[in-house]
């Protein structure tokens, strides 16, 4: 009763009731594409098209939301089984479209994973989509409607693609950005602990030449101001990426401005009895909160 306990709190127990889950509640298989030619492997993305697409309507434009999976960088946690491809059928059912991308992570630095590569690949993958949506067959894809969401570590990707000095390496700039329980301060974060390893400094150290990457270089909360209206979430009962650590960014990023006055709207929802996972389980209300959020035509409502 101790060990599982202990595998509660430390979240373990919970990624692995959610990952028996998704097992059974995975979207429909469509094709890879790939996007890089170091590590075909893990440099692809996958489009989901709306439910509502259909021959009658192929000239129609949808929303597009790219979605970046989390697991704190770790080679374990990939596309298929990091949870937050759960919620692409959801996202599908209300007429949204999704770009789902695999990235290089933590265990692959011989394929580049690490710093820069990992970066490097966030960017890659959103220029295959700018590809992509000038062809006949993902032509319904609307890059000037692409909302950039990712979960925990793909929290930290949608920020630090998001920033004022990132967007510039960018295809096209986002409409929109929700950052669900992201990691945001890479400083602070590199000194976590997580199910008795250093995820943060371990994806730091990840890499070909054996040198340490500077956490402040990738770091969203010194990366201000934020170029993209952008979206917080966070959980009041998350111990992987705790609420006050979003608060703290949060705080920054309101009072960040640029050398011309400018700063990006910025908003944070804290959800009540919301743990690290449920915000990304279909069949949660806490899903249903961030769902409505995703899928609205605008952040400020």
């Amino acid at each position: 009763m101790l060990l599982v306990s202990k595998l509660f709190k430390s979240g373990s127990l919970l990624r692995y009731i959610y990952s028996m889950r998704a097992m059974s509640t995975a979207p429909t298989v469509v094709k890879d594409i790939v996007y890089g030619s170091d590590d075909i492997k893990n440099q692809f993305l996958r489009i989901y098209p709306p439910v509502s697409l259909s021959t009658s309507n192929a000239e129609k434009k949808y929303p597009v939301v790219f979605l970046i999976h989390g697991g704190f960088w770790r080679d374990r946690w990939n596309i298929d089984n990091a949870l937050l491809i759960d919620t692409v059928p959801d996202l599908n059912s209300r007429g949204v479209a999704v770009c789902a991308i695999e990235y290089r992570r933590n265990g692959q630095e011989n394929n580049g994973g690490g710093v820069p590569g990992t970066m490097e690949d966030y960017v890659s993958a959103m220029c295959k989509l700018a590809d992509l949506s000038a062809t006949p067959e993902y032509s319904f894809l609307d890059t000037k409607r692409v909302t950039l969401c990712g979960h925990s570590a793909g929290g930290h990707a949608v920020l630090w693609l998001s920033s004022q000095r990132i967007l510039c390496k960018l295809p096209f700039t986002p409409h929109r950005c929700v950052a669900l329980a992201p990691v945001c301060d890479m400083v602070e974060a590199s000194s976590w602990t997580r199910d008795g390893d250093h995820p943060v400094a371990d994806f730091l150290a990840a890499r070909t030449d054996n040198a340490v990457a500077d956490p402040v270089l990738i770091s969203p909360s010194h990366l201000l101001p934020l170029a993209v209206p952008t979206l917080l979430i966070s959980a009041s009962g998350d111990e992987d990426v705790p609420p006050t650590h979003v608060r703290t960014y949060f705080n920054r990023a309101t009072t960040s401005v640029d050398v011309g006055g400018k700063g990006a709207y910025v908003r944070l929802l804290e959800l009540e009895g919301a743990h690290h996972y449920s915000m990304i389980d279909p069949t949660s209300s806490h899903w249903q909160a961030v769902a409505a959020e995703l899928c609205a035509d605008a952040l400020i409502v």
